[in-house]
């Protein structure tokens, strides 16, 4: 899912977003440039430390940059890429696995007539059963007009501007009906805009009680995720789907469970000398590289 969460400040855009992150399953990375996340054990300013953090298995890596914003998030971008590309190798679509880029207060990464240019592959070239990427801003108008054909979903919090209201409903396609109501919603009130078959979708949600997080790392987060890593057996004993670490991990598990199929000799599997020669050239070519922390997607009710 590419989605974009609008609204005046401390309405609950981020805390939204961020709670659809944690509910979906996955690794989080936040892009947190107003130090908006407090606390949380994995929060870095380096991007040199981001492998280190996803081979920790670490479910929330916070970024908050040191200097300007834009030029920072760059590399970041470039290691989301990678990890996202090399994810599409193992076949994350398939096995369930995803993880999730939330950038906040994204308005600083683009503006109605430019983006960055990292941020912009990222949204046009994305698999969405791989990588969700959440986008917050304080108004509508401040995304790009080209992110707009690449946003599938809108969480729009209260607004009374009129010329946000008025983008709302001429650029995103939000019927004055719908419009109108928007301009009642109280604090922590939403709607979710979205198109299904083609078709204009808006779902008014009241009930903050279902979606309210903490932005900060708590004593009841921390136990959350001790009880998760007590669980979590991909250490023990291979799995499917398979959590990776690294590019060797994938030929390794890849071996291991066509093994039999190899050494019996009325199995129809055959392993091509190209095929080998192939994925030695794939081995080296990322060497070095970590796959992220991708675990199984959860599934939403009614799927």
């Amino acid at each position: 899912m590419n989605a974009i969460f609008t609204g005046r400040r401390r309405s609950g855009k981020t805390t939204l977003a961020f709670s659809m992150a944690l509910k979906g399953g996955g690794g989080i990375v936040v892009f947190d440039p107003k130090r908006e996340f407090r606390g949380w054990p994995c929060t870095i300013s380096n991007v040199s430390d981001l492998d280190k953090a996803a081979r920790e298995k670490n479910v929330v890596i916070v970024f908050q940059p040191d200097g300007d914003t834009e030029e920072q998030f760059r590399p970041v971008a470039e290691w989301i890429i990678s990890q996202h590309d090399l994810a599409m190798s193992a076949e994350w679509d398939k096995r369930g696995l995803h993880f999730t880029l939330l950038c906040d207060e994204a308005h600083n990464l683009q503006g109605p007539n430019w983006a960055n240019p990292q941020l912009l592959q990222i949204l046009s070239q994305n698999r969405p059963e791989i990588l969700d990427v959440f986008q917050t801003f304080q108004s509508p108008k401040d995304a790009y007009n080209r992110i707009k054909s690449r946003v599938s979903d809108w969480f729009i919090f209260s607004t009374n501007l009129p010329s946000d209201l008025d983008y709302l409903q001429k650029e995103i396609g939000v019927n004055a009906e719908d419009t109108a109501r928007i301009t009642t919603l109280g604090d922590h009130e939403f709607v979710h805009f979205h198109f299904d078959g083609g078709q204009p979708v808006a779902e008014f949600v009241t009930d903050a009680k279902s979606w309210k997080v903490d932005l900060n790392f708590t004593p009841k987060e921390e136990r959350k995720i001790m009880a998760r890593e007590e669980n979590d057996k991909r250490d023990r004993k291979l799995e499917y789907p398979v959590q990776m670490e690294s590019d060797k991990d994938i030929f390794d598990a890849y071996n291991m469970v066509n093994k039999r199929k190899k050494d019996d000799p009325k199995s129809k599997y055959r392993g091509r000398s190209t095929d080998r020669e192939s994925a030695n050239e794939n081995r080296q070519e990322n060497r070095g590289k970590a796959i992220t922390f991708g675990e199984v997607r959860k599934k939403a009710s009614g799927e």
